[in-house]
């Protein structure tokens, strides 16, 4: 039951259902606790997802504090090049540019960039996509940063071509996000998986 409703709880955060999202990851986590302990990889899985809520709810400092803990107990249980390690790393990273911290969310990111893509991982396109929201950040929003989202962006939307059905969300939201970077018109119902 606490499992199910830690995954449904992700498909809330998906589509914005922030709060119903939060209060089953927080029904959840005590029963994984009482199950399994505090450093067990599902109950820090767990925890992790409440980290990720906490940095939609602009709940910083408690998501931070969250996630680093995990990411040490996902380092000691599964190593340093695991998926599940990335995950928490791109969490991290994602936690760095909601405070603006540029550089640190680029180092966590391309930690787990690297991990994903080295274990051919799809969700690498996350990755991806969070290190063009990172160049994006820029102040000045240079032509050097303006290539570089594209570059990322463009990779991402190839990795989701090869692993996912036509027309997801996740295709739609990578060829806005391209739209928006490039100006290009990359999206026009049909499948167009050159850019």
């Amino acid at each position: 039951m606490a499992w199910a409703s830690t995954h449904l709880a992700n498909i809330l955060r998906g589509n914005k259902r922030e709060d119903e999202a939060s209060n089953l990851v927080v029904a959840s986590y005590p029963i994984f606790r009482e199950a399994y302990g505090d450093n067990h990889p599902l109950t820090c899985w767990v925890h992790s997802c409440l980290g990720g809520i906490l940095i939609n709810a602009g709940k910083l400092d408690e998501a931070q504090a969250i996630l680093e803990k995990n990411l040490g107990n996902y380092r000691k249980n599964f190593g340093d090049s695991h998926v599940q390690t990335a995950w928490v790393l791109r969490g991290l990273g994602r936690l760095h540019l909601a405070k603006n911290e540029r550089e640190k969310a680029e180092s966590y990111i391309l930690e787990s960039l690297k991990i994903l893509e080295d274990a051919h991982h799809p969700d690498a396109y996350l990755a991806l996509e969070l290190m063009s929201d990172a160049v994006g950040l820029s102040e000045t929003h240079s032509v050097e940063d303006k290539k570089q989202a594209l570059k990322y962006l463009r990779k991402a939307k190839k990795i989701i071509v090869e692993n996912f059905p036509e027309h997801t969300a996740h295709e739609v939201r990578i060829v806005q996000k391209l739209n928006k970077v490039s100006g290009w018109k990359e999206y026009d119902g049909q499948n167009n998986s050159s850019a």
